[in-house]
Parts: structure tokens; C-alpha cells; sequence
């Protein structure tokens, strides 16, 4: 029997490293199939050879598509 996985989408998470985010993604999507998966981020790097394991869909963000609200944006310009 044929499992239906739906599309996922997730933002701002890669699969890679060692936080407990990436540790949760890997759980949460072992065996889902690789084209059923897309990660929008502003931190992959493309010789991540891990990130790429559970999904091959990135999408890294601009640097005009982030938005720091205020008082953050201080913080991080």
C-alpha cells in the first residue's frame, strides 16, 4: 500500500547541523520522499552535502527579501 505524502513547505530550518530543529526535521521526515519537500532559507550553503540527504528543494532568500522588524533590525545590521 501506497503511503500519500502532501507537500511540505518549511521556512527558515535546514536539515543540516546538529541543533535540535535540524534534529527534530530529520526525525519528523525520514522516508518522505525527497520531491514532496522545499526548505525557503537565508542559511544553506550548496556544499552542504547533509542538507541535501532529505530534501533537494532550497530556496535561499535575498538579501531584499529579509525584513528585520524593529528594534531587531539593529541587532542584526
Amino acid at each position: 500500500m501506497s503511503k500519500n505524502y502532501p507537500r511540505v513547505l518549511i521556512i527558515g530550518q535546514t536539515f543540516s547541523g546538529i541543533s535540535g530543529a535540524s534534529i527534530t526535521l530529520r526525525n519528523l521526515f525520514e522516508g518522505w520522499p525527497k520531491d514532496k519537500i522545499a526548505v525557503a532559507t537565508n542559511n544553506i550553503n550548496a556544499n552542504d552535502k547533509e542538507a541535501f540527504i532529505y530534501c533537494s528543494n532550497y530556496y535561499r532568500f535575498g538579501q531584499s527579501e529579509i525584513n528585520i522588524i524593529k528594534p531587531f533590525d539593529k541587532i542584526y545590521n
